[in-house]
């Protein structure tokens, strides 16, 4: 994905770090940033700037929340890439999900997830308040890494932004995604 930095994005990262140097730090100031204010909501087609989208009208489901994470971390020098596949919980709940991992050069790749973690943002305790800034629970199935290549390669933009965890058919207009009902049972 090609993420565009904007004047507007430009200016809303200003505010959200500020003048802080250090990368780690830069990044969970995003991460908090992102899980207070973007709510979540049922994907829609965009065509543009998909990062800017979700800042503007402050909305996006588990994917676009990611994507303007990882904007923002790479407009300010943190690597940032996508990582998805399935969320399935001890009480049979499963869909499928989308979170971000940032890079530092001592740890590697570690997993951010600010949709799981507006849940806690607010919370008192700072334990679970960034839980998911570095953390993810073991219900995750991870089926896909953003550097992960398109086999056969992709054709055509995406205008839903990837599109790997539904399963995508594409066509010359972009990609449609299906409304796909999985029924299992997980013990």
């Amino acid at each position: 994905m090609d993420y565009l930095f904007s004047p507007y994005l430009k200016k809303l990262s200003g505010k959200i770090i500020g003048d802080e140097k250090n990368p780690y730090i830069k990044a969970k100031k995003i991460y908090a940033w992102v899980s207070k204010n973007i709510t979540w909501a049922v994907q829609t087609p965009v065509l543009g700037n998909i990062p800017e989208f979700v800042a503007k009208y402050r909305r996006g489901d588990c994917g676009r929340k990611a994507e303007l994470f990882i904007a923002l971390c790479r407009l300010n020098g943190v690597p940032a890439r996508s990582q998805g596949g399935w969320r399935i919980e001890p009480n049979g709940a499963h869909s499928n999900h989308t979170w971000a991992q940032i890079y530092f050069a001592q740890t590697g790749w570690i997993p951010v997830d600010a949709d799981a973690g507006s849940h806690l943002i607010n919370n008192n305790n700072p334990d679970l308040k960034y839980f998911y800034f570095g953390n993810r629970t073991p219900y995750r199935l991870i089926i896909y890494d953003d550097d992960t290549d398109f086999y056969p390669a992709k054709q055509y933009k995406c205008i839903y932004g990837g599109g790997m965890q539904l399963g995508v058919f594409q066509w010359e207009k972009g990609d449609i995604e299906p409304n796909i009902a999985i029924s299992s049972h997980v013990e």
